[in-house]
């Protein structure tokens, strides 16, 4: 049998227990509440130091890698910028570019060289007709050889210059 069943119960001795058990428990929770309000000041106190020294280092001054990060930031943006307006201007180029190489295949398409070369033609067979009519003119007149040699040469360098545009005319697709 355990102690408790063979003690008699005695009303006054169970008071004074439970008396004194509960003046311990409430030194007890008086020691907690006190330790707990010792506790939640100094987390007060250090949540309220710890907030003044982050606004203290909004407010400082930059330090020279601030400083030198907001500066590459900068310099991020500007070179973006750049390379947003060369974007633009590199389009504008390719536009251009296009429409010179339309502009290009329309100069060279088949019916503008065919006409190129008809016009070259006709202008050997004028300066050929010239020619010969300056020759029939001198042959009628005579001492007009001196006249007729220098107007030859000239005539003949027209000539071979329409003859190498024909040729280049005639290499052109």
């Amino acid at each position: 049998m355990s102690d408790e069943e063979q003690a008699p119960l005695d009303p006054e001795a169970e008071i004074k227990r439970l008396n004194a058990q509960l003046s311990w428990n409430k030194r007890l929770i008086l020691i907690v509440l006190s330790l707990s309000v010792v506790t939640f000041s100094v987390l007060s106190g250090s949540a309220g130091y710890f907030y003044l020294q982050l606004n203290a280092l909004s407010n400082a001054p930059a330090s020279n890698l601030q400083q030198q990060f907001a500066a590459l930031n900068k310099d991020i943006q500007a070179l973006n910028n750049y390379l947003t307006s060369e974007s633009r201007s590199i389009a504008a180029y390719h536009l251009r570019i296009n429409l010179l190489q339309e502009q290009y295949q329309a100069a060279n398409s088949p019916q503008r060289l065919a006409l190129f070369r008809s016009r070259e033609a006709d202008y050997q067979q004028l300066l050929n007709e010239m020619l010969a009519s300056s020759q029939q003119l001198a042959n009628m007149n005579k001492g007009s050889r001196v006249w007729l040699q220098s107007y030859e040469k000239r005539l003949n360098q027209l000539i071979e210059r329409s003859k190498k545009r024909a040729l280049a005319w005639a290499d052109t697709p």
